[in-house]
């Protein structure tokens, strides 16, 4: 929306699905290979000299994050939009303390709880962590003890808190297989009937923020919004490995990257209601960072009674932020028998095996569960002849 009102705008994402330069982009385009390495190769003297210092070598995320900003800086964007990984508090990215920044947070789930907490107050302590002074935040309104952890951290920070409600701010929601509608109002701004080319009742949540974040900003910056321009932008906005589909002569083929309860329950919510009645074949794997049965059996509970039948998979991921690797399937598969499900099948991960779940499934085929998953099968799912 922000390149829609005519700036430059750079992007940061993490993880990418294929290539390393998704997570760095300006106007939504890939860099070219050439600019990634001349870029890399200059701040490589201050990646080596970062290993005599007392904090040590730093990880592959950090140098992303400082070669995202050394590049961002470079290229004179007018707005750097920055995703926190596993976020907040002790973030890579958490190192903008300008009081212009605009904070997005968008709906707290119980995930990263090792390293984020145990519950959804401490990760919204957590999460918040990114509010810095003078900051204008947007968040979605939330049950009362987080809310009151952001407003707190607001109060402490002297920042503006704007919250967004559903049936208020953003209502009358229609999901389809190529869209999702709906009203959306906000101070003076109202906009009926925006056709979002990403699907899902969460990805109205994440519109909304957004929207409410580039009104903010044109009142602040003193920027024009064109609505009519906003509308093509969001109509046309797409976004790989999260509720996307690949229609096949055959079957759907949907890609989903919900990799915690909170997410799988609302991509299985929207997958109902797009596919109303109907049952499924589900590919899915879970990362062994999400090794703990409670959450495995938080998601399966959402996916068991939606399953003709379950492949279970395995994936081993060395070209993202670090070794990535699949929780051990028995563990899955436990879970299953407690549930009386029986319909299950492993199968390798392999080009070969997953073109055949593809070509020989006779309902719609549901992949999701990490998003390291997607990731190492993306490459496969060129199935337009299928």
């Amino acid at each position: 929306m922000l390149q829609g009102c005519g700036f430059k705008v750079g992007l940061q994402i993490s993880p990418h699905l294929i290539d390393v330069r998704e997570r760095f982009q300006i106007n939504t385009q890939l860099i070219s290979k050439e600019l990634f390495i001349k870029t890399l190769k200059k701040i490589i003297p201050t990646i080596e000299k970062a290993k005599e210092t007392t904090w040590g070598k730093i990880t592959y995320f950090e140098i992303i994050v400082g070669f995202t900003f050394y590049f961002f800086w470079k290229q004179k964007v007018d707005f750097a939009v920055m995703e926190t990984g596993l976020g907040g508090l002790y973030d890579g990215t958490n190192v903008v303390d300008n009081p212009d920044k605009l904070v997005i947070l968008t709906r707290i789930g119980l995930d990263h709880q090792w390293i984020l907490g145990k519950t959804s107050e401490k990760i919204a302590g957590q999460k918040g962590g990114i509010i810095k002074k003078n900051n204008i935040v947007v968040a979605l309104k939330q049950k009362k003890s987080v809310a009151r952890v952001f407003e707190t951290i607001v109060k402490n920070q002297q920042a503006s808190l704007y919250q967004l409600q559903s049936g208020k701010n953003f209502k009358n929601i229609f999901l389809d297989k190529q869209k999702s509608i709906f009203d959306f109002h906000f101070d003076r701004m109202v906009i009926r009937k925006i056709q979002l080319g990403l699907i899902g009742e969460y990805q109205v949540e994440n519109c909304s923020l957004a929207l409410t974040g580039l009104y903010l900003l044109s009142k602040k910056n003193h920027f024009k919004i064109n609505i009519p321009i906003i509308r093509v932008v969001l109509k046309t906005v797409s976004f790989a490995g999260r509720f996307q589909i690949f229609e096949t002569k055959r079957r759907d083929i949907v890609v989903d990257g919900a990799h915690n309860p909170q997410k799988m329950r609302a991509f299985i919510f929207s997958l109902k209601k797009i596919y109303p009645g109907q049952r499924f074949n589900f590919l899915i794997s879970f990362s062994r960072s999400k090794d703990q049965i409670p959450t495995m059996r938080n998601m399966l509970k959402y996916i068991i009674p939606l399953s003709d039948k379950i492949f279970l998979t395995g994936f081993t991921l060395v070209g993202n932020d670090s070794l990535h690797k699949s929780v051990n399937l028995e563990k899955i598969i436990a879970i299953l028998k407690e549930f009386n499900f029986k319909n299950y099948q492993t199968v390798v991960n392999n080009r070969l095996t997953i073109k055949r779940i593809i070509r020989e499934s006779d309902s719609t085929l549901v992949i999701t569960g990490s998003l390291y998953l997607i990731s190492s099968i993306y490459k496969y799912l060129n199935v337009g002849s299928q």
